[in-house]
C-alpha cells in the first residue's frame, strides 16, 4: 500500500507537469501570415496555442472612402508566450499610403476558450485607434454584448490597456475591469485610422496606418498546476504515514 500511494502521487505529478509544459503546443502555425477570415464576413480558422483555443473569427468594413469595392484583410501574424500568457499579433492592413486601400475602419470579433484571467491590448499603429470589448457571450460585428461586459478598452497609438489581477492600467476606458476567471470570452474590436473630410469625401490621412496590434490573454501560471501535483503527492505520503 505504501508503494501504491507513492507511485500514484508521482504519476499524477508527472502528468500535471507534462500538461503544464505542453500548453505552448500550437495548431495555429499553418495560419501564421495568412488571412484569418477569407471573404471578410464568414467565420474561418480554429486553432489552439498555449492551452487557449481561438475560433469564430469575423470582420467587416465599418468605414471607407468613396470608390471600391474594397476587401478587408486581417492577418494572423504570430503567437508567442510571454511570462506564461498567450500573445497574439494581428495585422489589420489599414494604411493611408496603400493605393486604393480605401478602408479606414474595421470591426473584428473572435472567440477565445481557455483558463482566462484577464486581457491586454497594445496598439502599435500610427494615428490610429482601437476600441475593444470583452464579453462572456457571443458578440456580433456591432459589438453588442448580451452577457456580462468584462472589459471595455480604448487604446491609441503605442498604448497598452490591461485588465487583470494586479494589472497597472496605462490606457483609458476600462470602466468594466471586473475580469474574474473565465473559460470562454468573446473579443470585439473597432480598429480605425485617422481620416479627414474634403468636399463631403472621406480622405485617409496618408501618414496613418495600423499594421500591428497585440492581444495578450492572462492565463494561470503553469506553476499552479505543478503545485497541485506536489500537493497530491504530499497527500499520498501523508496517507501512507497514517496507515502505519
Amino acid at each position: 500500500m505504501k508503494r501504491i500511494f507513492g507511485s500514484a502521487g508521482l504519476i499524477i505529478l508527472c502528468f500535471l507537469l507534462t500538461t503544464a509544459t505542453a500548453g505552448a503546443v500550437s495548431t495555429c502555425n499553418s495560419f501564421f501570415g495568412t488571412d484569418v477570415n477569407p471573404g471578410g464576413n464568414t467565420t474561418s480558422i480554429t486553432c489552439t496555442f498555449n492551452g487557449d483555443t481561438f475560433s469564430n473569427f469575423a470582420y467587416s468594413i465599418a468605414g471607407q472612402t468613396t470608390g471600391g469595392p474594397f476587401t478587408p484583410v486581417i492577418d494572423l501574424v504570430t503567437m508567442f508566450v510571454n511570462g506564461g500568457d498567450t500573445v497574439v499579433n494581428f495585422n489589420p492592413n489599414l494604411s493611408g499610403n496603400v493605393a486604393n486601400q480605401g478602408i479606414s475602419d474595421l470591426h473584428f470579433v473572435f472567440e477565445v476558450d481557455g483558463g482566462l484571467l484577464g486581457a491586454s491590448l497594445t496598439n502599435n499603429g500610427i494615428n490610429s485607434q482601437i476600441g475593444e470589448k470583452v464579453c462572456t457571450t457571443q458578440m456580433d460585428l456591432t459589438g453588442t454584448c448580451n452577457g456580462t461586459l468584462l472589459w471595455s478598452a480604448n487604446a491609441s497609438d503605442g498604448m497598452t490597456d490591461t485588465c487583470g489581477p494586479g494589472a497597472a492600467t496605462t490606457g483609458v476606458g476600462n470602466a468594466f475591469c471586473n475580469f474574474t476567471p473565465q473559460t470562454t470570452v468573446w473579443v470585439w474590436k473597432d480598429i480605425s485610422i485617422g481620416t479627414s473630410s474634403s468636399g463631403g469625401q472621406l480622405i485617409i490621412n496618408p501618414n496613418a496606418h495600423n499594421s500591428s496590434f497585440n492581444q495578450d490573454f492572462l492565463t494561470p501560471e503553469p506553476m499552479t498546476l505543478s503545485l497541485m501535483g506536489v500537493g497530491l503527492l504530499g497527500l499520498g505520503i501523508l496517507g501512507r504515514r497514517l496507515r502505519k
